[in-house]
């Protein structure tokens, strides 16, 4: 592990004071944003908000990048380096209603921060005013980047193409996730794989329906579903190595409106997880001849569509080298105990290693504990039951900001 930087050793005192005077404001900002959450593209709100925040500390500072996603840029004071760190929090909320009892709780029936995102903006937030008071110790600059999209089709590749990792040319990415199963005060580090690929699929099935009880009329699409379903479902492990990680989930199979009528439309949906693009790539093709296969058996009718929902993330990289830096940071500013390395990669999807550019920029994303059953704190990402402990949100600043300074020596 290599050792702390002696900047850092020096501010301590200096950090911790900084991130309890704001950390009122950084609490408050997440809890506006818990209670008005926008699913993917539509963060309007919390643009406004996050844009307002940035411009007060006098940043440089863009909207509309993705259609909803803000870019905020901190020049340092000292400016003989060309290195540029790109930190980047996610905005988007998820589509379900909260059942968690909480003065804040959301306002938006069916819509709900049950990922953390909210935590995420106001981290990043509350580095942004942290390093804003810190510019002179900046030797290069600081990209804030407010994702849209995560949830859904992704922001990360949409802004990307507009241009966040130029003008100044970013030279590494770093960010935070919360997450349920990792204590409050412990972080989460993994070098190289860390998440899997994600490729949503929808097959839609098409044949003529007809009464209930003459199915010999009808193609059956609630029959031949399940025989697709099935055949899906034993793919990867009777067509892959079973010493590659692959996971294939049919999420939705809807058919049917009455007990007395057979459908004439069926859907099925699902997604493919893996680490290999070999194995990825095999399995969308075999999805496709499977389906085809069974249409022509039973003289039907199929579209098989990929990229719906998540489209086609790639594999998490955490670079090695930069993994190693930032683990230095989280040791340093936590102490030795905080920080659990894992040998295990994750089968969630994330977005955020797009800013990598095929692994040509050193990135880097870590995973801040919330798990605390005292303060039920204790149902996972997704749930709707999902409930953050803000005591992990000082310590997302601290590293945040704390891996920004070490990283502009």
């Amino acid at each position: 592990m290599a050792k702390k930087p002696q900047i850092l050793s020096d501010m301590q005192d200096k950090l911790i004071l900084l991130i309890n005077s704001i950390l009122p404001r950084v609490l408050e900002v997440r809890r506006r944003i818990h209670q008005h959450p926008e699913l993917g593209f539509e963060e309007y709100h919390t643009s406004t908000l996050i844009a307002e925040e940035l411009t007060d500390l006098g940043l440089k500072v863009q909207r509309g990048v993705a259609k909803t996603g803000v870019v905020a840029l901190l020049e340092g004071e000292r400016s003989t380096s060309e290195k540029t760190i790109l930190l980047r929090a996610d905005m988007d909320a998820l589509p379900l209603t909260e059942e968690v009892d909480i003065p804040f709780k959301s306002a938006v029936s069916g819509k709900m921060h049950a990922c953390g995102h909210d935590a995420h903006v106001a981290m990043l937030l509350g580095a942004a005013r942290v390093l804003s008071a810190l510019r002179d110790y900046l030797n290069g600059h600081v990209k804030f980047i407010f994702q849209p999209a995560e949830e859904s089709s992704g922001g990360a590749l949409p802004m990307i193409r507009e241009g966040v990792l130029e003008n100044p040319k970013v030279t590494a990415a770093f960010a935070l996730h919360v997450h349920h199963a990792i204590p409050t005060g412990t972080v989460s580090l993994k070098k190289r794989y860390v998440t899997a690929s994600a490729d949503g699929f929808r097959i839609t099935l098409h044949g003529p329906g007809g009464h209930g009880s003459a199915p010999h009329q009808t193609k059956d699409l609630v029959v031949i579903g399940l025989q697709l379903l099935n055949s899906l479902i034993a793919l990867p492990s009777r067509e892959v190595d079973p010493l590659e990680p692959v996971v294939l989930t049919i999420g939705k199979f809807q058919a049917g409106t009455r007990y007395n009528i057979i459908p004439d439309n069926a859907l099925v949906e699902g997604t493919i997880r893996t680490f290999n693009d070999d194995v990825r790539n095999h399995v969308k093709t075999r999805i496709k001849e499977i389906t085809d296969e069974i249409a022509s058996l039973h003289g039907i009718e199929v579209d098989v569509q990929f990229n719906i929902g998540h489209s086609g993330y790639k594999p998490g990289w955490n670079d090695p080298h930069f993994t190693d830096f930032v683990g230095s940071i989280i040791e340093g500013m936590l102490g030795k105990n905080a920080l659990k390395w894992e040998t295990k990669p994750f089968m969630g999807a994330e977005d955020f290693f797009e800013f990598g550019l095929n692994k040509s920029i050193p990135t880097c994303m870590a995973f801040l504990g919330t798990y605390n059953p005292e303060k039920g704190c204790i149902h996972s990402l997704h749930s709707s039951k999902f409930k953050l402990d803000e005591d992990c949100i000082p310590l997302g600043v601290k590293i945040l900001a704390a891996t920004a300074l070490a990283y502009l020596q």
